[in-house]
């Protein structure tokens, strides 16, 4: 997933994302390289990857409580903090959660920092491909599923080999009824695997672009 070595921010346009409690920059090749944030006091959105997260649209979060929605995330409530933002692109919330540990920690070092859930970064498109938009680390997958310009879900799955991606994938696009349609699949991260490959004998496929690898600095172009 990452380089071995710690490199210095240098960039606040660089995308950071928090994940395992360390800080990563996406390159200017797309894998991830950890980094050091020195500077206290600095303005800078930071993408935390968490398991707890929802979508829900606009017109059901409205006639759910408080209570209902963090229970929903999980069962510890007082042992987490809550965020929630509205999506427009989606006409929907992202509620999500992490430790609060882990919050505190944070923001105790970084009081001035932004926090945004990780799968943020796949809802703020106007234009989304018919079919599905994943990254992929070496400990778990985030999937999101578009057809006819609609979302149709997004999911954070563990991950111990490539089976688990494979199967995931498959079970992704069959709920999104994908099957019987031309979709195609791009994958916002560096990680080498020979999923392309498993997905076009599966799919009899001949499309150069059916399976893209391309960069997290490319989500929004």
């Amino acid at each position: 997933m990452a380089t071995g070595n710690k490199s210095t921010l240098k960039n606040l346009n660089d995308i950071i994302l928090f994940i395992e409690e360390n800080f990563y920059k996406v390159k200017d090749d797309g894998t991830l390289e950890k980094t050091m944030i020195d500077e206290k006091n600095i303005n800078l959105n930071v993408y935390v990857d968490s398991p707890n997260f929802s979508l829900i649209p606009e017109e059901i979060f409205k006639n759910i409580s408080t209570t209902e929605k963090n229970s929903f995330l999980t069962p510890n409530v007082s042992e987490y903090t809550f965020f929630e933002k509205f999506i427009p692109e989606q006409n929907a919330y992202l509620i999500w959660a992490e430790e609060k540990k882990i919050i505190e920690k944070l923001l105790a070092v970084y009081p001035t920092i932004t926090t945004h859930h990780f799968s943020e970064s796949f809802l703020h498109k106007k234009q989304h491909i018919n079919g599905i938009e994943m990254f992929l680390d070496k400990s778990f997958i985030y999937i999101t599923a578009f057809k006819n310009q609609h979302i149709q879900l997004i999911n954070r799955f563990e991950i111990n080999n490539e089976d688990d991606v494979l199967y995931y994938l498959l079970s992704v696009i069959k709920e999104a009824d994908l099957i019987n349609e031309e979709f195609k699949i791009v994958n916002y991260s560096k990680t080498k695997n020979n999923i392309r490959k498993q997905l076009v004998d599966i799919f009899q496929v001949n499309q150069e672009d059916f399976y893209a690898n391309k960069s997290l600095k490319e989500i929004n172009l």
